[in-house]
């Protein structure tokens, strides 16, 4: 595409020497003299010095398209050297013109020569008064650049068909990279993506199926069991040990002194206390009976409290020791059996899980039997495709589809 430039240069440059080549013998004719010659001298220099300028550039832009297209199969350059052109060659003895032929780096090696030729002599020629278009020099550039300059449209048209060949090996490449970037890599991408879901989807199913391994009935069964909320051991083995440490000795003289009557050293234990509650109402807003509030009778403990204070009262302490209460069985009395079971089961499925925590029914093992001779058996199991990995690929996929 740049030599296209340089030639099209070429062609104005020549074609700009042929006009000044003319322009001066038209000033220099004598009969044209018709103000000072200092005048003339003036308007010719300018030409002259244009005409030496152009012709350098002319013979640099030549230069330039044969560096560019000197391959042998260039048709460029079977232009230059095997392309016959018809050249001015002097004059016959009865002064008509002859004409050789040239190829047309010869032909454009001339036409430099010959401008240069002018640049030089023309103030000699001034001086003696010889018209420019008499010389061989000038008659050379004004019978012979119009073939150069023909032949040099030749050149011209060349450059432009490959020009257009090489942008279409240019769009060409273009495609092939945007196919490149379009299918290898987003699929490469997309597979990068799917390999990083399918190792979290690998994973998680790893870990469901840990928890699978337990069987069902068993999982049922812990469901189903009361849950007894009682303190810890560990509570109580400190608060013993520190009841002991607090006695100490003093402890077997008390006895002693009240008569030898056997104490029983029971150990505190922290206990809840469930008093009376309403049970939560279907739509999981509570009645208006009050409900079951738990505390816990802790040992006392504080400053300035003795020994004596952690003692255990001799007389009652069983009797006021409460038993443990189920906070499920108490909780469900009224929805215990089957119709409790049931009608728990259609709640839920009509409410979605509804807006308050409700504790599991309690059912003994006639009701449960009964139970699942109704219900359908379920097999749990984890499906080991992941639907996730396809939606993530589709933009990937669809992209490169358009590409």
């Amino acid at each position: 595409m740049l030599n296209l430039g340089h030639n099209g240069e070429a062609q104005r440059f020549m074609h700009q020497i042929m006009t000044d080549v003319r322009s001066l013998d038209v000033i220099l004719h004598p009969g044209n003299r018709t103000i000072p010659d200092d005048l003339y001298n003036i308007d010719a220099k300018k030409f002259i010095g244009r005409i030496a300028t152009n012709a350098e550039i002319v013979k640099g832009r030549l230069n330039d398209i044969l560096n560019g297209h000197h391959r042998g199969d260039s048709k460029v350059m079977n232009l230059f050297y095997y392309t016959l052109a018809p050249a001015w060659n002097g004059n016959d003895l009865d002064g008509s013109d002859m004409y050789t032929n040239l190829t047309v780096w010869d032909f454009s090696t001339r036409f430099y020569t010959m401008a240069t030729n002018i640049v030089e002599n023309y103030e000699l020629w001034n001086n003696q008064s010889i018209r420019i278009s008499s010389t061989a020099a000038g008659q050379f550039i004004l019978k012979s650049g119009p073939n150069l300059f023909r032949m040099s449209r030749k050149i011209l048209d060349e450059l432009l068909y490959e020009a257009a060949a090489n942008v279409h090996w240019v769009d060409t490449l273009q495609l092939v990279f945007l196919a490149v970037e379009g299918t290898v890599i987003s699929s490469l991408a997309a597979l990068y993506l799917a390999y990083l879901l399918r190792a979290v989807a690998a994973q998680r199913h790893k870990l469901y199926g840990t928890f699978l391994v337990v069987p069902l009935g068993l999982t049922r069964a812990l469901a189903s069991q009361n849950t007894n909320l009682l303190v810890d051991d560990d509570d109580d083995d400190d608060m013993s040990d520190e009841d002991e440490r607090a006695g100490g000795p003093g402890g077997d003289e008390e006895a002693e002194e009240d008569g030898g009557v056997d104490v029983v050293k029971v150990k505190r234990r922290a206990t809840l206390n469930v008093s009376e509650m309403s049970s939560p109402t279907p739509d999981g807003v509570e009645g208006g009976h009050p409900r079951r509030t738990l505390s816990r009778s802790l040992s006392a403990r504080g400053a300035g409290l003795g020994g004596a204070a952690t003692r255990v009262e001799r007389n009652g302490l069983n009797d006021r020791l409460p038993r443990s209460r189920s906070m499920t069985a108490d909780l469900m009395e009224p929805r215990s059996g089957w119709n409790g079971f049931r009608s728990l089961r259609i709640w839920q499925a009509l409410t979605r899980r509804g807006r308050s925590v409700m504790p599991l029914p309690q059912v003994n093992s006639t009701t449960a039997a009964a139970a699942a001779a109704v219900l359908p058996p379920t097999r749990r199991k984890l499906k080991d495709d992941s639907h996730e990995t396809l939606i993530m690929m589709m933009p990937f996929v669809f992209w490169s589809a358009v590409v």
